[in-house]
């Protein structure tokens, strides 16, 4: 691990936004935090960036190379219920000009004010009206969105990505992966009443074993590309390996990014350290090779 990683490693731990439990009660607090990220997260200097809706949905439009070669959709992590682009911009933009691409940000629906299917419908609804092929990204639970998407589109007979990115996603409604309590004293980020308040906020009295809230329970056969990004160290780390596996089993193409030591998304820290460049160099390597 780097300098920089170790520090950044220190500083997520003690931060305010990470320490503090959410709740209903202070959600909007929590919301407002998430928000403030995006100052430390500016774009890279000559980044062209445009807010537009597609589909009816709104989006941000991150433009950071001369000729785009490719169109990358990307869905937001947040739980559900924490929303906006800002806290990911520095990331997309080198995203875009890693991979000489036009991202579409999707500022979908949050929970718990629209519950599911709310923001797979609004995922659904930009896909839809994209008129060129794309490839497909989501953190978190944007990753958990971005399969869960292709999995109901392929069912449906529609339009699919050249290949997608699923980063540290959030696949199993029912926490049965044993990294939620082998990697409790590790993780710095997340914790299970967390990640259980993020899907009851979402999925509601919904049965989280719904494949379109829990993918790894979906049928995976015929999917395009999959490269999934996530820490050894984190408690969702088991939905990955697991899902990996599945699609391996299947007959289709998985492929697995997994250092040891990183925090749950740490590619949003591109702006400070290299880890974060690296991790996204990986994601836009793997997108020219598949699309």
């Amino acid at each position: 691990m780097s300098i920089q990683a170790s520090v950044m490693r220190r500083l997520v731990g003690l931060g305010d936004f990470v320490r503090h439990e959410p709740s209903l009660e202070n959600l909007a607090e929590r919301r407002l935090g998430f928000y403030r990220l995006g100052r430390f997260m500016q774009p890279e200097a000559g980044t062209r960036t445009k807010r537009d809706t597609l589909g009816g949905i709104p989006v941000d439009i991150v433009v950071n190379c001369e000729s785009p070669q490719r169109t990358i959709v990307y869905a937001h992590g947040g739980g559900f219920v924490y929303g906006g682009n800002n806290a990911h911009m520095h990331m997309l933009s080198l995203l875009s000009k890693q991979a000489q691409a036009t991202i579409i940000a999707i500022d979908y629906r949050l929970a718990p004010e629209d519950k599911f299917p709310a923001a797979l419908e609004d995922v659904d609804a930009v896909l839809d009206a994209v008129d060129e092929e794309y490839s497909l990204v989501g953190d978190s639970a944007g990753g958990n969105l971005v399969l869960s998407v292709a999995i109901t589109r392929r069912d449906r007979g529609l339009s699919m990505p050249k290949c997608i990115v699923s980063i540290a996603p959030a696949l199993d409604g029912t926490f049965s992966g044993h990294s939620i309590e082998h990697n409790k004293t590790l993780d710095q980020m997340l914790t299970k009443n967390k990640l259980e308040f993020f899907l009851d906020a979402y999925a509601g009295e919904h049965d989280k074993k719904d494949a379109r809230i829990s993918p790894l329970f979906a049928d995976v056969t015929g999917l395009p590309p999959v490269l999934l990004h996530v820490s050894g160290s984190e408690l969702l780390y088991s939905d990955s390996i697991r899902m990996h596996e599945k699609i391996q089993n299947s007959g289709g193409t998985s492929e697995l990014f997994a250092p040891a030591d990183m925090w749950h998304v740490w590619h949003m820290m591109t702006k400070y350290i290299p880890e974060s460049r690296e991790a996204v160099k990986s994601i836009a390597e793997f997108i020219q090779r598949n699309s």
